[in-house]
């Protein structure tokens, strides 16, 4: 196993200190539901459990089939997973904040940048700033810049 670094922007830092306040005090984990390890110490029954929450899922009962919403269908939106996320992260960076294809690939921690290249397309060029273009406020200000410039006819092209 390879230890990383991973650095998070402040609006994530000031979300888990939150959820770390509001957490069960029993439990040692930040996400008690989401850690069942294995024998192996791998977690995938968690991942299936957070995935679930996410997208939502059926079960079999005696009565017939039981729908379990997402998050996603509760909220309205296309179901996505997790991986989504990493790959909108992606081509959010590259295409829109014109991050370099090598600061997107330490953000997402890929070893091979062909990995990176799968998640995004276009040419290539600290970890720290490409994280905090993904604050509330750098994803806000963006969002005004395009519709500010759709209202004068810039479209795509400014």
């Amino acid at each position: 196993m390879v230890y990383e670094r991973l650095w998070i922007n402040d609006d994530l830092l000031k979300l888990l200190k939150q959820l770390w306040r509001m957490r069960d005090p029993s439990s040692p984990y930040l996400f008690p539901h989401y850690y069942q390890p294995n024998a192996r110490g791998e977690n995938v029954a968690g991942r299936q459990r957070a995935h679930r929450l996410l997208v939502g899922y059926r079960r079999l009962l005696s009565s017939g089939w039981k729908e379990y919403p997402g998050l996603c269908q509760k909220a309205g939106v296309e179901p996505f997973g997790y991986h989504d996320i990493r790959h909108t992260v992606a081509k959010y960076l590259n295409d829109v904040q014109k991050v370099g294809l090598k600061k997107v690939q330490q953000v997402l921690r890929h070893r091979r940048q062909t990995t990176t290249e799968i998640y995004v397309e276009g040419n290539y060029t600290d970890v720290r700033p490409a994280m905090e273009l993904l604050t509330e406020d750098s994803v806000r200000k963006s969002s005004q810049k395009s519709s500010q410039n759709e209202k004068m006819g810039l479209g795509d092209s400014a």
